[in-house]
């Protein structure tokens, strides 16, 4: 993703993100993914990795449930659980292979970023020019202390 891809997907997913709560965070073996929830709309934004790359991606809720329903009319093995162990990604490996490696994850195991959960993204921002992403997250204890995380993202 370079810093022009960055500054469009940040203008355009930053209002519809913004104070959505943190539901769960999932670590897969090509990055990691929040699930968040505003109001009734839950979506998800996604960090991938690949050798010499990363991406950055948002998809509602039920585009996922979708997918596996429109790939398993055509072959019911692609969703098929994948080997739990961590891909050796070979360096002809493609946006298209870490994306499907996220939409056709197995189930969640238990998250391994608890302290984000319940979290609110307060924002998404880059500087012109630069391939950083910054995804600010805060959360209220019970006294209402405000405790900030920030999740830098090099795309």
């Amino acid at each position: 993703m370079d810093a022009s891809e960055l500054e469009q997907f940040v203008a355009t997913q930053s209002a519809g993100l913004q104070e959505a709560r943190v539901a769960r965070v999932v670590c897969v073996t090509s990055g990691v993914v929040f699930e968040l929830q505003a109001g009734d709309a839950r979506r998800e934004l996604a960090l991938l990795t690949l050798p010499g790359s990363a991406r950055a991606f948002v998809l509602d809720a039920n585009a996922r449930a979708q997918v596996h329903r429109d790939i398993e009319r055509i072959d019911p093995t692609w969703i098929a659980p994948l080997d739990p162990r961590p891909p050796r990604w070979p360096q002809e490996t493609t946006v298209l292979d870490a994306l499907r490696a996220w939409l056709l994850r197995p189930a969640a195991q238990p998250p391994e970023w608890l302290q984000l959960e319940n979290a609110h993204l307060v924002a998404l921002r880059c500087q012109s020019g630069d391939r950083r992403l910054w995804i600010d997250f805060e959360r209220r204890d019970s006294v209402r202390r405000a405790e900030s995380f920030v999740v830098l993202a090099e795309l």
